[in-house]
């Protein structure tokens, strides 16, 4: 469903009116804190975004833009977002990714959501859709 395009800040106020999208939101700026800080993106973190991304009141996250007006800066999140969970450098050599790329010391844990009918679904999200989420999170909000 095409919806209107809006700020990633009324994104994030829209998916704070509902329990479900706010509760994962909360577990998404608690896990990706590394990724934000311009660290490292683990699997938390990618499990976070792919629990967030089946939240319905999400669905604008996915869309927002940053206008500028944040309480958190927007753009070097994305920036942080291709960087360390999508590897996308401009380097000759380098191989584009579409999955995130999980750490070393993560490989061994696969980001897992549990669906409400007890399957687990391992699938991993589009590098667009991560990055449209993460604008809409900020720092310690």
């Amino acid at each position: 469903m095409n919806q209107p395009v809006v700020s990633c800040s009324v994104a994030q106020w829209i998916c704070g009116a509902d329990a479900l999208c706010s509760k994962a939101l909360e577990y998404y700026n608690r896990y990706c804190r590394a990724m934000f800080a311009g660290k490292k993106c683990n699997a938390r973190c990618n499990n976070s975004v792919n629990i967030l991304h089946r939240q319905e009141k999400a669905a604008r996250l996915f869309q927002c833009k940053c206008d500028g007006k944040e309480e958190y800066d927007c753009l070097a999140i994305q920036r942080n977002m291709n960087k360390l969970c999508f590897a996308k450098h401009k380097h000759p050599n380098h191989t584009h990714h579409d999955a995130p790329q999980v750490p070393k010391q993560d490989q061994d844990q696969v980001p897992t959501v549990v669906l409400t009918n007890g399957s687990v679904d391992r699938t991993v999200l589009s590098p667009m859709v991560f990055m449209i989420l993460f604008v809409a999170i900020g720092l310690g909000t």
